[in-house]
């Protein structure tokens, strides 16, 4: 339906057919032309008026695949309700002031994607802020590409099956079919592709005349950003295994024996031509099924909309069967306004954490003075509820009805209602300590909150061949010790080593009571029997570090499942820890030492180093990565440039090593057993 905008969307669309006509918009043309599969009708992209609500709402970028209540694979097939995918983009006009330069994608994109003008690779790509204020020698059409991919990465990325025709989002779509551009001087020749060094690319004759209109989104004049990511879009297409090829016989090529073949046979969301794709797009755009945050500009909603409008009848005429449906919907045009807006101010103590849903579970942590501020989406409508262990808060939460400016000045006042109890344990033995009412088990628990004014009675019991010497800090003597807790407080049970368990570990060893623990814990049965021998100071081999990190993770009782002597080469069935090395690889804790074949080098001894990344992956899971090293490891023989130079600074940051003596780490070495007691107590908090 036309409506209101009758007549100015007629005059557009008259003015954008001719040029369409021109813009060459064509991919190369096999001999053969295959032909297209059967469209089913009911798979053609139908969406319901914007004025009908809300409808279903996507969140791109950081969104949880297998979260989403729709039916089919594809999001925007058949759903109960419109959908609105709530890209990456809040304001199209505004994100496209920014430079892509300047994005913290735009390192990815120039590797993904190469970007050369007539063969060349381009390197330097000047941009300065706003885009809108740069001289149009300098918004070069290389700028205007980089842009393009920008915005192409932010549609979707995120969000699962949220194109008909390919499980993978545009960026990633578009990146596995081509590898890049070739900026050409043969102005309007557009076709994929040249392969140039190797490498695959769409080859574009830009005007350098239409710049100025290219820095919009898209406008009255025909040209933008959005006409251009359509074209990289169907010449991508054509570069894309078993798509349909073009054809002629439609509304814009009606003789089916006449040339140009500039028309889709069919119209299949599974298996989309080059022009459905564009009209497709377009299509997704106006509806705001791809919301770029249209509707929030409403000095230019109107003028987005109706040229979507004019693209997408152009596309339709390009369509030989089951030709799609056109409609301009209703204000808002392009979907739902979700310009952010700002909740802030103070949570009454610093790091509090604020929790509320946009779209999914987030949170937020108030900083050391207890500022905190986040944003939402316009019109949102929720709860901030305030919390922090040991506080309550007034008031405890507050509520929100569509918000439409930003809220500050939202303070809480934070009543302190517990303290934290803290009990270290001192000496040479090795023992446990528990609290009534519960809470500390020292063990694995050794801190705890208890109520204001609570009195917290802490008992200690000695370890085989350890004996409780007594208390310090808050507490002295031998009995319990009480502790009324009317502010934070630390309390240290001292045991010691009376009685030894290795016979190659005397009671005055350094390590004696580290491993002890670790013995006590069952991470370790000692390496010799009759008599009962540790040796301290052997070096560990990477089996047995494969062994005592498993139990580590999974505790003393863990058996590892069978191996398959399958996965390293040099681990066959018959390797006597076959099971605990397959168990780390698959826990990917390791990825062995080497590739073609995979090995693992089990007897190959483990460095400080290497022990380093192994302990805190195994501690904070295969994922994992330490911050950035910054200016100095903190030890004098680890440069900041070193392999592992950040596992090692933060495993010193968590307490796990102070290094091997004279302000050194020592990398290098080998990791004895010895070390190795104390690496693994401290890593997983053993009694």
């Amino acid at each position: 339906m036309i409506s209101q905008h009758g007549k100015q969307v007629q005059l557009i669309f008259t003015i954008f057919i001719g040029l369409l006509m021109l813009r060459g918009a064509v991919g190369i043309i096999p001999s053969s032309v295959q032909s297209a599969q059967s469209a089913n009708a009911l798979d053609l992209l139908q969406f319901t008026s914007g004025g009908q609500g809300l409808g279903i709402v996507l969140d791109s970028i950081d969104a949880t695949p297998g979260s989403y209540t729709v039916q089919g694979d594809f999001l925007g097939e058949n759903a109960d309700e419109p959908v609105y995918l709530r890209t990456g983009i809040d304001d199209i006009t505004s994100f496209l002031e920014k430079c892509p330069t300047n994005d913290p994608v735009y390192s990815m994109l120039r590797n993904d994607f190469t970007i050369r003008k007539d063969g060349a690779i381009v390197e330097d790509i000047p941009c300065s802020e706003p885009i809108s204020s740069i001289p149009i020698d300098q918004y070069t059409n290389e700028l205007i590409i980089l842009q393009s991919l920008r915005t192409i990465y932010y549609m979707d990325t995120g969000i699962p099956n949220s194109l008909p025709w390919t499980s993978m989002s545009l960026y990633d779509w578009m990146t596995s079919v081509v590898d890049g551009v070739n900026i050409t001087s043969n102005i309007g020749q557009m076709y994929c592709c040249d392969l140039i060094d190797g490498e695959l690319l769409i080859s574009l004759g830009l005007n350098p005349g239409n710049r100025e209109y290219a820095r919009d989104w898209t406008n009255y004049n025909g040209g933008g950003i959005a006409p251009l990511i359509d074209l990289i879009a169907h010449e991508a297409r054509h570069a894309d295994n078993n798509a349909p090829w073009h054809v002629a016989g439609c509304a814009a090529f009606p003789d089916p024996n006449d040339g140009p073949l500039g028309c889709d046979e069919f119209y299949d969301l599974s298996n989309l031509g080059a022009y459905g794709i564009q009209y497709w797009l377009h299509q997704s755009w106006l509806t705001g099924y791809f919301d770029i945050g249209i509707g929030c500009n409403l000095d230019r909603s109107l003028e987005y909309s109706t040229m979507h409008y004019a693209w997408v009848g152009g596309y339709r005429d390009r369509i030989v069967q089951y030709i799609p449906p056109i409609d301009m919907p209703d204000p808002p045009y392009g979907g739902p306004c979700f310009v952010p807006l700002t909740i802030s101010g103070n949570a009454g103590v610093s790091e509090a954490t604020l929790s509320y849903m946009d779209g999914t579970p987030k949170a937020t942590k108030a900083d050391s003075s207890g500022n905190y501020s986040f944003r939402v989406s316009n019109n949102w409508s929720g709860k901030v509820t305030p919390s922090l262990a040991g506080y309550s808060f007034s008031p405890p939460s507050r509520n929100y009805t569509n918000i439409t400016v930003n809220e500050t000045d939202q303070n809480y006042t934070a009543i302190l209602y517990a303290y934290l109890l803290n009990v270290n344990k001192g000496g040479t033995g090795s023992g446990t300590v528990s609290s009534n009412p519960l809470g500390i088990n020292c063990g694995s628990t050794c801190s705890a909150l208890f109520d204001k004014n609570t009195s917290v009675i802490l008992t200690s019991t000695a370890n085989t061949g350890s004996t409780f010497m007594g208390w310090s800090g808050v507490c002295s003597g031998t009995g319990t010790c009480t502790v009324t807790m009317n502010a934070a407080k630390t309390v240290t049970a001292n045991f010691e080593q009376t009685q030894q368990i290795f016979a190659d570990v005397p009671l005055d060893h350094w390590a004696a009571s580290w491993i002890v623990r670790l013995y006590q814990a069952g991470i370790t049965s000692g390496c010799g029997t009759n008599p009962l021998i540790y040796c301290p100071e052997q070096s560990v081999t990477r089996a047995q570090m494969a062994i005592f990190l498993e139990r580590g993770m999974n505790g003393s009782a863990f058996t590892p499942p069978a191996g398959t002597g399958a996965v390293f080469g040099d681990v066959p069935l018959s390797y006597w820890a076959v099971n605990w090395v397959e168990k780390l690889y698959a826990d990917s804790i390791t990825s062995g030492c080497g590739t073609n074949p995979l090995i693992y080098c089990p007897d190959n001894l483990v460095t400080r180093s290497q022990m380093a990344v192994f302990i805190l992956r195994a501690r904070h899971g295969a994922t994992y990565t330490p911050p950035a090293v910054g200016g100095s490891t903190g030890f004098n023989d680890v440069s900041t440039d070193y392999w592992a130079a950040a596992w090692i600074k933060q495993l010193a940051a968590e307490g796990i090593t102070a290094g091997c003596g004279s302000g050194n780490y020592c990398p290098e070495d080998p990791v004895t057993r010895a070390q190795m007691a104390v690496f693994l107590v401290r890593t997983f908090n053993l009694p």
